[in-house]
């Protein structure tokens, strides 16, 4: 497989029309230390990538399990990932700007010590992922304060470290764009191509400062190129992708009522 490749993750906005599409009620996601704090936090241009590695002191880590993920087990925040794309969709640009990229956070499962053992096991990665959506000005502040930083990344495998209180908690992120999402079975996109990753793509955007993504334009690659341009071209994996009913606001009780509102109506018509 060519290096500019990858098979093993969907698109977003997902093309329903060619792709195998189940709808499913899933059960809510559980969360332990909802709002915990960083033990450390570091920003990094590397890899092709802007990665943030986060280290949560040992036994307060945020832990996310159940509903979608009750037949894997319990999974813990590491890494926030922006991952280049070929392009964007013209509704989530401002104008010109655009910001062809998603965010993914990167879990690792909790019988493990970190993400380096995890990540070659079966199921041992758990990845969320948001698309972009441009905006003059976020109200997302764990942006804003990035963007003061990667001024300081500008060249390939600069690093700084964040102020921990700078990082999102989960519970910030999931105030929005929490129960509309696909979930499937596939492979990582990064340095190496790992099997057996559970993916979460939620539908909604989320939204990105102008001055965060005028930031990024300036950061480097090692061959002096834009980083943005460090693009992996996504294959979609093959295998069944299930749409949470929050997407369309469809659940199976409402869908029992529209199949009885149908068939009155053609019994009047019929008497």
């Amino acid at each position: 497989m060519d290096d500019s490749e990858c098979i093993g993750k969907h698109f977003l906005p997902l093309d329903e029309g060619h792709v195998s599409i189940a709808y499913k009620k899933f059960k809510r996601f559980e969360f332990e230390n909802f709002n915990a704090e960083p033990q450390y936090a570091v920003l990094a241009n590397a890899e092709g990538s802007l990665i943030i590695r986060i280290d949560y002191y040992e036994g307060n880590e945020p832990i996310i399990y159940a509903g979608p993920l009750e037949e894997h087990g319990n999974y813990t925040l590491q890494q926030i990932f922006w991952y280049w794309l070929e392009k964007t969709e013209s509704q989530n640009d401002l104008g010109d700007t655009k910001f062809p990229a998603e965010l993914h956070l990167i879990f690792y499962h909790t019988e493990y010590p970190d993400l380096a053992p995890a990540d070659k096991k079966s199921f041992g990665m758990m990845v969320f992922t948001f698309r972009f959506k441009v905006v003059e000005k976020t109200t997302f502040n764990f942006f804003e304060t990035v963007s003061q930083y990667l001024p300081l990344i500008r060249f390939p495998f600069q690093t700084v470290m964040l102020p921990t209180d700078s990082i999102p908690s989960i519970e910030e992120i999931f105030k929005r764009n929490f129960s509309h999402f696909y979930s499937y079975h596939g492979s990582t996109c990064y340095a190496l191509n790992l099997k057996d990753v559970v993916w979460f793509d939620f539908i909604a955007p989320m939204e990105i400062g102008v001055d965060f993504v005028q930031q990024v334009e300036y950061l480097e690659f090692k061959d002096g190129a834009p980083l943005m341009r460090k693009i992996i071209v996504q294959k979609p994996p093959v295998g069944q992708v299930f749409k949470s009913f929050g997407n369309t606001g469809i659940s199976q009780d409402r869908m029992v009522v529209k199949n009885l509102l149908m068939f009155a109506v053609l019994l009047v018509e019929i008497l």
